[in-house]
């Protein structure tokens, strides 16, 4: 349960936020511009997408996205917006000009060849843009506090539930599970912490544990009663 609920903390949310910032904005910017001749944006920009992340991992010398920053702005910026829009200008020539015999701009977007003459497409790295980047280093310090963050979120919300159901639940519970001979002594241990509440109170772990347990039992046909 933790690992996997952890990998979702509020720093995941800000990218996916971000990120959809950056779609929006990108389907805006083309929209606006004068070589746009309507059509095919939606494969401008996917390409634009694929190309900004690409222009910053290999051009960028070991700096990333800073994603906080622009969820704390809450806006791209002026180096971002230019950034992109020179990089649709580009992907737009690439798309719009099929090679090899294809005919369909929409078939030719997905052959690998095309994103190839994409990828290698030269353009301008705005100055300003590394306003908007930090260090590989700063990045992984923001992952690992965002996770421990969630962690502690996690470890309360776990005993929260656990107490909410109260010791009346859990005593009925062990009782069920006594009955049907599904208990270990280790998982009969613990439940009788939940049972002694609030005298005693589980630990994170222990209320982790009598989860696994509740859920277990559900599985096993317990409906409270």
């Amino acid at each position: 349960m933790g690992e996997e609920s952890d990998q979702f903390n509020e720093e995941y949310y800000r990218r996916v936020a971000v990120k959809a910032m950056l779609f929006r904005k990108t389907e805006e910017l083309v929209g606006q511009q004068t070589w746009y001749e309507g059509g095919y944006r939606a494969n401008i920009v996917a390409y634009t997408m694929t190309k900004f992340s690409h222009l910053i991992m290999f051009e960028s010398i070991g700096q990333l996205f800073d994603f906080k920053k622009i969820w704390n702005r809450q806006s791209l910026g002026a180096a971002i917006e230019k950034q992109l829009v020179l990089i649709a200008e580009q992907m737009f020539a690439v798309i719009v000009s099929p090679e090899g015999g294809f005919q369909n701009v929409t078939e030719w977007c997905k052959k690998e060849i095309c994103w190839t003459r994409a990828r290698d497409a030269k353009v301008p790295f705005v100055k300003d843009l590394a306003l908007d980047l930090v260090s590989r280093d700063e990045e992984q310090l923001v992952k690992k506090d965002a996770q421990v963050q969630q962690t502690i979120v996690s470890g309360i919300q776990v005993q929260t539930k656990v107490i909410e159901l109260g010791s009346s639940y859990w005593r009925e519970l062990q009782g069920w599970g006594r009955q049907r001979q599904l208990l270990s002594p280790d998982d009969d241990s613990i439940l009788s912490v939940a049972v002694a509440m609030p005298r005693r109170l589980p630990t994170e772990k222990q209320c982790g544990r009598l989860l696994q347990i509740k859920a277990r039992f559900e599985d096993e046909g317990h409906s409270p009663q």
